[in-house]
């Protein structure tokens, strides 16, 4: 059966706010730029719902690159009967989107979904398995976080508090020291006066992150996908996936915490991709330390994208999936081992043409650290 990809990056929000939640123009810009990340992942047959207009040109030549010829639809015509439907993460608005276009669909229960996605759900695991980093702490209510600040930050201690649901360092306010600012009291207010809860965690050295993919069926042992090196700016925010064939040796024990996870998630009721995010982190006596759960991305992620594009690299190559600025001149990127996964320009509705402001390379090399400098050049 061929499958309908649909780009709903703002999954998160879709969560958080719920019916409630309007789409701004930023985000819907976003998730129609990062829809030609389902070329990794799609077979010939398969489409892809892509609001804006590519020139015919670019379809092309990504098949002459070794894609697959997928069809390239909008959401207001062109939707093919009868498709089932794969959506980025399975929220309620998405699903009612499915229904309204006659889409096969095959999602878990609404409730589980949630619930799974939610960091009450990590945090609980992470303390249950005594896995949790130093005086993290869950709150309900304003005044015992500021208190929780007071007991614990000496006045150089940096801190995050995150929201409950979030994504790639979004939903979160850094800070340092016992107090906090009325911008950020402010921040902590709303969110919590629509039920959700907060959560405290001192800001540690990040050696290294990374992604663990695995696949959970309706019934059955979970599988275990792969492992992608996470890579990511001073801020936290996601930069880029790294994957190479021994990477995995040097996660295995978070490998397995992580099967231990998906497990409670598949008796929560989620089933289909999950993507755990692990740290190894120096703490303050300067010994390296696991957090096996950082994150838990019950979805698509961008992960299992840059791990799917393996059947696009040669063999025995190292590659990464690396977001960027797009370059001023694309040709002087145009090689036999670097692909930009997204078009030069979008025709918008109206017939406006506009250039793109980013651009996602999939580039491979022999080894690691040649494959680092090359990350570093397009950099």
């Amino acid at each position: 059966m061929s499958r309908l990809f649909v780009s709903n990056f703002d999954f998160e929000h879709q969560l958080r706010e719920g019916d409630s939640f309007t789409l701004p123009l930023h985000l819907w810009r976003r998730n129609v730029e990062l829809s030609f990340l389902w070329f990794a992942l799609a077979d010939d047959g398969d489409a892809i719902v892509i609001d804006a207009e590519v020139d015919t040109g670019f379809c092309e030549s990504m098949q002459k690159r070794g894609l697959a010829r997928v069809q390239v639809v909008t959401s207001r015509v062109g939707i093919p009967g009868g498709m089932d439907l794969c959506p980025w993460g399975w929220s309620r608005s998405v699903q009612r989107w499915g229904s309204q276009r006659g889409c096969l669909m095959h999602a878990p229960d609404e409730n589980a979904i949630v619930r799974v996605n939610s960091r009450r759900f990590s945090f609980s695991h992470e303390r249950a398995w005594g896995l949790a980093l130093p005086a993290a702490e869950e709150f309900v209510e304003l005044d015992s976080l500021r208190q929780h600040l007071h007991d614990v930050c000496r006045p150089e201690t940096r801190w995050v508090i995150k929201a409950e649901f979030g994504m790639s360092a979004r939903e979160r306010i850094l800070g340092t020291g016992p107090f906090v600012s009325t911008g950020d009291v402010n921040w902590m207010s709303r969110r919590l006066a629509r039920g959700q809860r907060l959560y405290f965690e001192p800001w540690v050295e990040k050696m290294v992150e990374a992604g663990l993919q695995y696949s959970i069926p309706t019934s059955g042992e979970p599988q275990f996908i792969g492992c992608t090196e996470l890579l990511t700016d001073g801020r936290g925010q996601y930069r880029g996936s790294r994957w190479c064939d021994r990477r995995h040796v040097e996660w295995e024990s978070e490998i397995e915490s992580g099967m231990q996870l998906v497990r409670e998630v598949q008796r929560a009721g989620y089933f289909g991709p999950i993507g755990i995010d692990a740290m190894k982190y120096r703490d303050d006596t300067g010994e390296i330390r696991s957090r096996p759960i950082q994150d838990i991305n019950a979805r698509w992620t961008m992960g299992r994208m840059a791990y799917e594009c393996q059947r696009f690299v040669p063999p025995g190559q190292c590659f990464s999936l690396l977001h960027v600025a797009a370059p001023d001149d694309p040709s002087t990127l145009s090689t036999s081992d670097v692909i930009g996964l997204l078009p030069d320009h979008l025709i918008w509705h109206g017939g406006r043409r506009e250039r793109l402001k980013q651009q996602i390379y999939l580039l491979w090399a022999e080894s690691e650290e040649v494959l680092a400098a090359k990350e570093k050049a397009i950099v």
